[in-house]
């Protein structure tokens, strides 16, 4: 469970480093993952990604989906680190050079270490913002 839970928050946190932090390289995450996506659990999720209500299990579900398929099963461990935002991105935009998810993954981390930084992270990101 806690894996389904950490990359689920893992896409909370790159759409809420877009929206709450103006971050360039989330944005352009968010806006690929999102591409020809309509609905309420997506407009919420770029607008109000803290925001939990019924519609955003399926969204999340679909995003940590694709970045699963195109950066690695392990996608959400590049999270906490700005370097592996952007190899994500480079990723979906066919940009990294070598696609080797393990030169940028911290191995000392564990699923609960990464949810307990996101966790944090929201606090953060959600207050600062109201």
């Amino acid at each position: 469970m806690a894996l389904v839970k950490v990359r689920l928050e893992a896409v909370r946190y790159l759409a809420a480093k877009a929206v709450y932090e103006e971050d360039e390289t989330c944005k352009k995450i968010m806006k690929f993952v999102t591409y020809n996506r309509t609905g309420v659990g997506v407009k919420n999720l770029i607008t109000s990604p803290y925001l939990r209500n019924g519609n955003s299990p399926y969204i999340l579900n679909k995003i940590a989906d694709i970045l699963s398929k195109n950066v690695g099963d392990n996608w959400y461990k590049l999270v906490p680190k700005d370097e592996g935002i952007k190899f994500i991105l480079n990723v979906l935009h066919n940009e990294a050079e070598n696609k080797d998810i393990k030169d940028y993954v911290d191995d000392t981390l564990k699923d609960e270490d990464i949810l307990i930084f996101l966790k944090n992270k929201e606090l953060l990101l959600a207050n600062s913002n109201k």
